[in-house]
């Protein structure tokens, strides 16, 4: 409310990931393969594990709060006990560096390479680290993917490549829905809606919103440099986009 700076997290080297906690914790994954674990009121860790020596590109916490996903530089996904730090599952297939893995449900969660793969996941229950079960058919971009993120129910996932193009695949058999969302330029990140719109941006310089029919463009907002990040605020009424030199807030 008062935008001033809360607090201010130093690390090591160049931070790549961040997710917050449910209990407002935050977690972070650099470019050393350090994840550490941050109290809001406190600048140095309460909690941090590594992953040596190769970095973590993105951090996503498990719908029940208690396991934490990494998607790294060596081309690996882990999933990390969030207490005790130990591996539980690896997710090996990747044939290069993995930008993006998200959760679909507690139990099944997809991933995406430089390589274009997107492969949906799933593990079997055990005490020690076990190897992830690839589910569905994988889905393939001509380009890397850079993003990937998962509808409000869970039933949908929407990729972000560097083909130039965003696809709806369903999150249960990693089929597409619908044809691509073609643009100029490469997609940088991907947002849903909660009123079912669909929200791109990509480096020619605008963010796009698409009405639920796949393909169905529905606005078009340019910025002078290329949108990197964007976002819904929570009554989807607003989108945050971020360029490469400044951030726009966009009816």
């Amino acid at each position: 409310k008062s935008r001033n700076l809360i607090r201010t997290f130093p690390h090591s080297s160049a931070v790549w990931a961040g997710v917050f906690t449910r209990d407002g914790k935050i977690i972070t994954g650099n470019s050393k393969g350090e994840i550490q674990v941050w109290d809001r009121d406190k600048e140095k860790p309460i909690d941090a594990w590594r992953h040596p020596p190769h970095g973590i590109h993105d951090l996503a916490l498990s719908p029940d709060g208690k396991r934490v996903l990494g998607a790294c530089d060596d081309g690996l996904v882990h999933l990390w006990d969030l207490q005790t730090h130990k591996v539980v599952a690896r997710f090996v297939g990747h044939t290069g560096r993995v930008p993006t893995a998200v959760f679909v449900t507690t139990n099944r969660i997809a991933s995406g390479d430089i390589d274009g793969n997107v492969f949906l996941w799933t593990w079997p229950q055990g005490k020690g680290p076990v190897n992830g079960e690839r589910i569905g058919k994988p889905w393939r971009h001509r380009g890397g993917v850079h993003r990937l993120r998962v509808s409000e129910h869970g039933d949908q996932l929407l990729t972000a490549s560097y083909d130039r193009t965003a696809q709806l695949l369903n999150s249960k058999t990693g089929e597409p829905i619908g044809v691509p969302f073609e643009h100029q330029g490469a997609l940088r990140d991907v947002a849903f809606g909660k009123d079912g719109s669909i929200l791109t941006c990509s480096e020619d310089d605008g963010a796009r919103e698409w009405r639920p029919a796949p393909g169905c463009l529905d606005s078009v907002s340019r910025h002078e440099a290329g949108a990197q990040h964007v976002l819904f605020t929570p009554d989807a009424k607003y989108m945050l986009v971020r360029t490469k030199e400044r951030t726009a807030l966009i009816r």
